[in-house]
Parts: structure tokens; C-alpha cells; sequence
């Protein structure tokens, strides 16, 4: 339990980073505007990091480090996968 749930949430947290990216992407086309969800669920990762690491300490600590280890994780390979489907060039770019 310790493991596994910071693992889903932190899972969850990365599909939606990834529906709210390519939703973002297909509106506007916009690269930046895209990765901005990305961003700052990186940012909300480092922090759940801290939180759990500084504040919290103990078991409830280390789920925290877990869920923000795995949602750093989870968004990094967004942030890769967004943006190498986005490079890709098409008939409609060239």
C-alpha cells in the first residue's frame, strides 16, 4: 500500500497531465501553451518531494516522497513524449 498507491495516483496524475497536453496542443498549437500543465505538475512532484521529506517525516513522509518521485517520473514522460509528437513533421507543416 505504501508503494502502490503513490505509484496509481501518481499514474493518474501523468494521464491526465497528458490528455490536458494534447487537448491544449490540438486547440491552439501552441508548444508552450502545451507543456504548461507539465510544468507545473513537475513543480507540484518537487514539492510533494519536500513536503514529505522536511515536514512530514516517518511513513506518511515517505508516501508522499513516493507520490512525488512517481508523479516527476510520470510527467517527464509526458513532457518527452508531447513534445516528440509534436516535432513530428506533417503534410499540413511542410
Amino acid at each position: 500500500m505504501l508503494l502502490f498507491m503513490p505509484l496509481f495516483i501518481g499514474l493518474i496524475i501523468g494521464l491526465i497531465d497528458l490528455l490536458l497536453s494534447m487537448l491544449l496542443y490540438r486547440f491552439t498549437q501552441v508548444r508552450l501553451l502545451a507543456n504548461i500543465p507539465s510544468i507545473v505538475a513537475v513543480f507540484a512532484g518537487v514539492y510533494w518531494l519536500y513536503i514529505g521529506y522536511v515536514h512530514v517525516r516517518g511513513f506518511e513522509g515517505a508516501a508522499y516522497g513516493f507520490l512525488g518521485i512517481f508523479t516527476v517520473i510520470a510527467v517527464i514522460c509526458v513532457l518527452i513524449y508531447v513534445n516528440r509528437k509534436m516535432s513530428k513533421p506533417t503534410i499540413s507543416n511542410i
